[in-house]
Formats: structure tokens, C-alpha cells, sequence
């Protein structure tokens, strides 16, 4: 019922998946654009299926400020790069993974940033369009630069002197592969330029070997890779967490290296599938969205709704971008109130609520442990939706499943399988008393007083599939028997549950889609709910 009929912003997980089957049209009608999210998901230009892409590298999701950058990509690492769950596992190597994808996603944040900042400033002068905000912001960049030429370019600069041809260049495209130029830093371009600067590597060394340079016997490839990286960084005037993390990394001992590097791998190895390539190669929506979207359709801020809509074969596999995408929503939410202001941008007034079906079977996220407890003053909610509390004991631990519980305002419990978890809920309901009058042979009442549990947790066990329990704080003793009515058996849901879903993609953002995936000809979007497909303008 909350699902389909709640007018705010919802992220709902959905991992059969049926609730876009049964709330998507409806919502996408009547409350406010929707994305349907698949990381899987295969776009078809031809037949106007387009999926939503979100990238945690986008430069309108990277924070500018450095501390905040920092711990965003430090979020980022700490979710690709988990804890083992073995109590014998050496943290080493969870750590140094950890620094070392850090530093290379910082590297090629900024390297991106500078190159594409480069192209704009050599365009412009070629254009003869350069104006001063432009300089002082080119004065800035080279400011940060370690190049002798770049001092001489920032004098001409500030002289008035400086055009395309003296012009020093502010940042390059050299090693990325051709078909990542001009696009957006991701996790996969990461995987794709350490490809191709191995490549690149082992050619130069089999030249040398050809050529009879017995010192190629010597060379460590990796280490010239990174700190080629390293010089790039100075000279350009990268992030200083990229400059510390790769001198690091190329001043550690190969074998020791190749661990680090293969704790690496492992955590990207997802981003090597063609299809998750193109789900996080851009962001067609950024989180501060969320709090609000502007529809085209009546120029009215409207409640955004988001589905998690991933099969659950699939499920696991992707479970890390899944994790990446709430862990980030969840901290920028939490972050950023109703109404404020984000990058000089007013927010939308609407709160938020996740709905985590089968959550116990998703990553294990901080979002999770922390987000109940102090997302509540920021209008941020969140529906956790599980089997029992073994559950989620065995992805977070006692401690960790206790305060779920215990921060989490509400609970709705059903009839349950599991005799520890009605042993729970029952003894968290408390007792009753029953008092009893009697009268004994002289004519006198007596009374007496039995106390017994409110409900035990055998009434839970066989409590009605129509009935639902609904404990709330600060009324523990006094719990709610509720009828359950499923949606598929409420008559009032019946017509909305028949619309359908909607298209993943709102129409407005196919056009914009459809370009920055480099896709050829007209754009086209089907329609699930009429059956249709229409040309939309470029």
C-alpha cells in the first residue's frame, strides 16, 4: 500500500523483481519521475530501452572540497574492497588494497578533471573566445602545476601574452584508451587504462629486448608504471592522496605489489562486464535529485523514485555497486536536509524512505547499522525488510544486528519460523497481569495476580497469516495486532497494480542518455504501459 500510494521519494531494493511489475506505472503517473535501475541491464537504442546509468566517479558526485573528497573515494574503496569475514584474515592486505585503489581512483579523477579542463582552455583560445574568468581560472591551474613552462605560460598569462600557440597545456589524454576520451573518470576506465598501460609497458620492454638490452631483465613494469603516475601527478598538480598512495605502491616490493594489486582486481572485477561498463560510465540523475526532481512535463518539483530492480541470480555479483550506490545516497541524504542547499542549488522539500527487501542478502553497509539511528532528524527513513534476526546476525554480527533493532522506531513481525526470534519479540512485548477475584468459604474476596507473557513466542510462531504484530518505541507493552491485508488482495490496489511498469529511463533524460553513450541515430523510447515505441527529439 505504502509503496504504491506514498508520495514521497522512495529507493525501494527489489530483488524478485516484482515490486516495479506492480507500483512503476502508477507511481511514474501519479507521483513523480522514476528510474529503474539494472546494473545488468543492456540498453537497445533500436527498440528505445534505455536503462539509467549512475556513476560514483561523476563530477557532479565527487565533492570538490579535498577532505570531503577523501572520505567519499575512502567510502567508495571500503565498499569494493570489504572486510573478511574470517577472524584469521590479515588485515593487511584489506588495507593496502584499500590505499592503493583509493590512489588510483584519486589519480584518474584528477587526471580527467585536468584534461578535460585543458581541452576547454585550448578550444577557447583557438576560438579567440578566452575571456578573463577564464584566465583567472587557467591562472589557478597552472598555479598548482610543478612545470617550468607552466611559470612562463602564467606569466604570459598575467601579461596579457599568452595565446594558443605559447599556451602550456594543463592536463592530457596520454594512455587513456581512445574510447574513454572525453568521457567521465569511472571504475571501469581504471581497469581499461591499467590494461592498456600494461600493454603498452610489456611492448616497450620486448622492443628493449629486441634491441639487446640486457638490463630489461632487471625491470619492474609495474613500478615504471606508477611512477610514471606519479610524475604525471606532479607535473599536472594532481591530488596529493594520488601522489601518496602511488609513490607508496611503486616503492613497494613486486611480490608484495602484486598481492596489493590483485586485492585491487578483485574488488573492480565487476566493472569488467560490458554491461555494468555502461550502467556507471555516467549519472543520468545526481543524488541532491533525490530530494525533489523538476518534471518537464508540468514544471512541478515532484518526489523521485528509484528501483533496485536486479534479478536475483544477478544479485550477488553486483551486490558491491548496489552497496556503493545506498552507502553514498544514504551519507549525501543524511548530509543534506529538505530544503537546504547543495552546490548552491536549493533542494526539494521531500523526505526519504528505503525500502530494503531481503536486506540480510545484500552487502553489508554502514548505511544499514548507522542510517536508522541518525538519519531520522534528516528526514531520511529506512524500511528493513528481513526473514529473521539470524539473518542479519550472520552478515553484521550480534552486536551490530542488536542495533538495527534497538534504533529502528518500529517493528512489524510476522508469523515467524525461526523460535529465537519470537523468543525476541516476545520478551521485548513484555507481560501482562491478570488479576483474579475470589471469594473464599467466609465470603471474602481475595485477590490474586498472575503475571504471564503478553505474547509468548509460541503465539508468534503460530500467530494468523491475516494478523501482523506492530511493536513501537516507547510502547513496547502495548503492541498492535494488526490485520494483514497483502496488496495483491486489497481491491482498492487492484487498478493500480495493473498499470504496470513504466519505461527505466524518464522520456525527458533519453535524448541526453542516448547522446552520452555515443548512440547513433534518432532517439526512441518504448512505452511498457502502451505497448509503443515513439521517436523523441534529439
Amino acid at each position: 500500500d505504502a509503496i504504491l500510494l506514498d508520495e514521497y521519494y522512495s529507493l525501494m531494493n527489489d530483488p524478485k523483481p516484482e515490486l516495479k511489475q506492480q507500483s512503476s506505472a502508477y507511481r511514474s503517473q501519479n507521483v513523480g519521475p522514476v528510474f529503474i535501475m539494472n546494473w545488468a541491464g543492456q540498453d537497445d537504442p533500436v527498440a528505445g530501452i534505455h536503462y539509467p546509468s549512475w556513476n560514483p566517479l561523476s563530477p557532479s558526485h565527487v565533492p570538490f572540497v579535498t577532505e570531503e573528497r577523501d572520505l567519499y573515494i575512502d567510502s567508495i574503496c571500503s565498499t569494493l574492497i570489504a572486510d573478511k569475514t574470517s577472524s584469521s584474515a590479515d588485515p593487511h592486505w584489506t588495507i593496502s588494497g584499500r590505499a592503493a585503489l583509493s590512489g588510483l581512483i584519486n589519480f584518474m579523477v584528477s587526471k580527467i578533471d585536468k584534461a578535460k579542463a585543458d581541452d576547454y582552455f585550448y578550444a577557447r583560445m583557438q576560438a579567440g573566445t578566452f575571456d578573463d574568468e577564464d584566465a583567472i581560472l587557467l591562472d589557478e591551474y597552472y598555479s598548482l602545476m610543478n612545470d617550468p613552462n607552466a611559470e612562463a605560460a602564467r606569466y604570459a598569462l598575467q601579461n596579457g601574452q599568452l595565446n594558443a600557440t605559447n599556451y602550456v597545456h594543463v592536463g592530457t589524454w596520454a594512455n587513456i584508451p581512445d574510447e574513454w576520451v572525453g568521457r567521465e573518470a569511472s571504475l571501469s576506465l581504471i581497469l581499461d587504462w591499467l590494461n592498456k598501460s600494461q600493454v603498452r609497458i610489456a611492448e616497450e620492454l620486448e622492443n628493449r629486448r629486441k634491441q639487446g638490452d640486457q638490463m630489461v631483465m632487471m625491470a619492474d613494469p609495474m613500478k615504471d608504471l606508477f611512477q610514471n603516475s606519479v610524475n604525471e601527478a606532479l607535473q599536472y598538480g594532481y591530488s596529493h592522496r594520488a601522489v601518496l598512495e602511488l609513490t607508496q605502491l611503486a616503492n613497494t616490493p613486486d611480490k608484495e605489489r602484486g598481492s596489493i594489486l590483485s586485492t585491487v582486481l578483485a574488488g573492480l572485477s565487476i566493472f569488467r562486464n560490458a554491461a555494468v561498463k555502461n550502467r556507471t560510465s555516467h549519472s543520468d540523475f545526481h543524488f541532491s535529485d533525490l530530494r525533489g526532481m523538476i518534471d518537464p512535463r508540468d514544471g512541478k518539483v515532484k518526489p523521485v523514485t528509484v528501483y533496485l530492480s536486479i534479478n536475483q541470480v544477478d544479485a550477488e555479483a553486483l551486490n558491491p555497486i548496489t552497496a556503493i550506490f545506498i552507502e553514498l545516497m544514504s551519507r549525501f541524504l543524511i548530509a543534506n536536509a529538505p530544503d537546504g542547499e547543495h552546490a548552491g542549488k536549493k533542494l526539494g522539500p521531500y523526505p526519504v524512505l528505503f525500502v530494503l527487501d531481503e536486506m540480510p542478502k545484500m552487502q553489508k553497509m554502514q548505511a544499514i547499522i548507522q542510517g536508522p539511528d541518525i538519519g531520522r532528524g534528516q528526514q531520511v527513513s529506512y524500511l528493513i525488510i528481513g526473514q529473521d534476526i539470524h539473518q542479519i546476525q550472520e552478515k553484521y554480527g550480534a552486536d551490530a544486528a542488536a542495533t538495527i533493532i534497538s534504533t529502528t522506531a518500529a517493528k512489524i513481525v510476522f508469523r515467524q519460523n525461526d523460535p529465537d526470534t519470537a523468543k525476541r519479540f516476545a520478551e521485548m512485548m513484555g507481560e501482562k497481569v491478570e488479576i483474579k477475584k475470589t471469594k473464599g468459604a467466609d465470603g471474602k474476596e481475595t485477590e490474586t495476580t498472575d503475571r504471564k507473557p503478553l505474547y509468548t513466542h509460541m503465539d508468534i510462531l503460530k500467530l494468523d497469516a491475516k494478523k501482523q504484530l506492530v511493536i513501537f518505541q516507547g510502547y513496547y507493552h502495548r503492541p498492535i495486532e494488526a490485520d494483514y491485508c497483502p496488496a495483491y488482495a486489497d481491491e482498492r490496489l487492484q487498478a493500480f497494480i495493473k498499470l504496470g511498469e513504466c519505461a527505466p529511463l524518464p522520456e525527458f533524460l533519453v535524448a541526453s542518455h542516448h547522446a552520452i553513450m555515443r548512440y547513433h541515430g534518432t532517439p526512441r523510447q518504448y512505452d511498457p504501459m502502451t505497448k509503443t515505441t515513439k521517436e523523441l527529439p534529439a
